[in-house]
């Protein structure tokens, strides 16, 4: 399994983050973003066809500050046109259509860059990955919430699956 870093140019990102990343530095870093270069950019990383790390990070003089939002999908099944989604972290720094539009662009560059035309994955009913696909995604649908056989005492831990079908 080769384990490579690729640059994800998703078109428009600069531009939509520019003003909150300048923020974020002087606001957290009392860094002044006048005198420096601050990068906005997307990466993945791992092999094409088994598990990948997607993350868009802000740097500073090439130093990581702030991870804006990371996904860690899988290969589903060995169907090189199902991705899984193993988690989605967000960081909540950014508002809510910012987020959203965030989302689609991801969508759209696993379409047509993974040629995946199906993003599936599961989470406890409450966890921080099924309500950041709530929140910020478009177009999932959702199976009932079943009880986790994993958890046996905990009759309330529940689970439920996602799905969503990318279109370009």
């Amino acid at each position: 399994m080769s384990n490579n870093v690729e640059q994800i140019i998703i078109p428009g990102l600069d531009e939509k983050l520019r003003a909150h990343a300048r923020d974020y530095c002087k606001r957290n870093y009392s860094l002044d973003p006048d005198k420096t270069e601050i990068q906005i950019y997307g990466q993945i990383t791992g092999s094409r066809f088994m598990d990948e790390v997607i993350d868009i990070l802000i740097t500073y003089n090439n130093r990581n500050v702030h991870q804006v939002f990371k996904a860690h999908l899988k290969e589903f099944t060995g169907n090189c046109g199902m991705k899984s989604i193993a988690f989605i972290y967000c960081s909540g720094t950014l508002d809510q259509p910012t987020m959203m539009w965030l989302f689609d662009e991801i969508e759209k560059w696993i379409f047509h860059h993974r040629k995946a035309g199906v993003l599936v994955g599961s989470d406890y009913y409450e966890g921080n990955t099924i309500r950041h696909i709530r929140t910020y995604g478009k177009d999932y649908k959702f199976s009932e919430e079943v009880h986790n056989p994993n958890y046996p005492n905990h009759p309330d831990h529940k689970i439920q699956l996602f799905w969503k079908y990318l279109h370009g």
